[in-house]
């Protein structure tokens, strides 16, 4: 059993906190997303992988992560080569500054361009 289960939140606990009676056995960030599902839907006959709405959750999350790490990686390399060869003198910092204020996508979600077309 857990000492603290409402310590850690996570999103499974929150939605599915019948899966987790003890608060235990939840994602807990120490490794990665993938290998936990990997070990989570190798397991037959377990509780998670018996509950479809469970197992759409996560494949829908690690779909979404997917999407914004590549979205994220193709953005910044780009323009982080191309600020660097506009503005040789700025430091890596002050490009980083305006990536995040002006270059990343309006779809990843609590960037200035996503909070931009949600206030219009």
């Amino acid at each position: 059993m857990c000492t603290n289960p409402t310590l850690n939140m996570s999103f499974e606990k929150a939605l599915f906190p019948f899966l987790f009676p003890h608060g235990c056995g939840a994602y807990d960030g120490i490794s990665g997303l993938l290998p936990y599902l990997k070990q989570i839907m190798s397991t037959l006959f377990f509780v998670f992988t018996l509950y479809p709405p469970y197992l759409f959750l996560m494949y829908q999350v690690r779909q979404v992560i997917q999407l914004l790490n590549a979205t994220k990686h193709l953005c910044l390399e780009r323009d982080v080569q191309r600020l660097k060869r506009q503005h040789p003198q700025w430091l890596e910092i002050d490009v980083l500054k305006n990536i995040t204020k002006f270059k990343l996508p309006p779809f990843i979600p609590l960037t200035p361009q996503w909070h931009h077309t949600q206030f219009k």
